[in-house]
C-alpha cells in the first residue's frame, strides 16, 4: 500500500482517543478524522472503519457525495449523522456517530483501518499511547 496521505483518495488524518475526564462519559469526544484527497466527489457510503480487532463501523448514506478537501469526523458515541452547514472552515464537513455505549479507541494505542465498500484496505494507521486530551496527527 502507498505510504502517505497524498497517495490515497481518503485517509485517516487525526485521532482523539483519550478525552479529558472519564472515558465512558465522553464518548462523543473520542474522534477519528478523515480527510478527502480525491480529485472527484466520492461516495463513502458503505466504507468501514475498523477499530483494532473489536469493532467495525460502516458509514451510512450521510457521506454519499464528499468532495475533495472535505473532512469526515467520526464520534464513538451517539448523535445524528449530518453535513455541517456552518461556515467555519476549521469545522468538519460531515459528522458521523458510531452509536457505541463504551469507548472504542484504546488510550494505549491501536491500529485503525479504513476499508472501501468492497472491503479493500484504503488506509491504516497505528497511533501510540496518548495522555488525556492529546491528539494524534498523521505526519505530513
Amino acid at each position: 500500500m502507498p505510504n502517505g496521505p497524498d497517495l490515497q483518495p481518503v485517509y485517516i488524518s487525526e485521532v482523539w482517543p483519550n478525552p479529558e475526564g472519564e472515558d465512558g462519559t465522553a464518548l462523543n469526544d473520542e474522534v477519528v478524522l478523515l480527510e478527502m484527497n480525491a480529485e472527484t466527489t466520492m461516495d463513502l457510503s458503505g466504507f468501514m472503519l475498523v477499530y483494532g480487532q473489536r469493532k467495525k463501523f460502516t458509514f451510512r448514506n450521510a457521506v454519499s457525495s464528499v468532495r475533495s478537501g472535505e473532512s469526515v469526523e467520526i464520534h464513538s458515541g451517539s448523535g445524528s449523522d449530518h453535513k455541517d452547514t456552518t461556515s467555519h472552515p476549521e469545522d468538519p464537513d460531515y459528522i458521523l456517530y458510531v452509536g457505541s455505549d463504551k469507548p472504542l479507541l484504546d488510550n494505549d494505542g491501536m491500529r485503525l483501518t479504513l476499508k472501501n465498500s468492497e472491503g479493500n484496505v484504503i488506509d491504516t494507521v497505528r497511533y501510540p499511547k496518548l495522555g488525556p486530551g492529546a491528539v494524534w496527527a498523521r505526519p505530513e
